[in-house]
């Protein structure tokens, strides 16, 4: 399950990426997300990349959706947050 909410959080990332216009160079065989990945995983990596930690809580309510499309409008490459998965399977977003 862990890797399915991996994969759908990648695949968001991408295509809101690809949405924005953002200048995050893709690799060859997938998008802005996997570029992301590929540069959190190369230890030789001289790249900062900018993270956000419950979105625009400053502006917006933390985690709101509103707060989440205000990290994405300003070009940041990766917003933490927490899902988790109900015991009726709904997945929902906590921290």
């Amino acid at each position: 399950m862990k890797r399915k909410i991996t994969h759908l959080l990648i695949l968001a990332a991408a295509l809101t990426g690809a949405a924005c216009g953002e200048q995050t160079a893709p690799s060859q065989t997938g998008g802005r997300a996997e570029a992301i990945v590929a540069e959190l995983h190369d230890p030789a990596s001289k790249k900062v990349l900018v993270v956000s930690h419950r979105g625009d809580w400053r502006n917006w309510p933390e985690n709101s959706i509103d707060a989440i499309e205000s990290v994405i409008a300003m070009g940041v490459d990766v917003m933490e947050m927490d899902l988790k998965l109900t015991k009726d399977s709904v997945l929902v977003l906590c921290h």
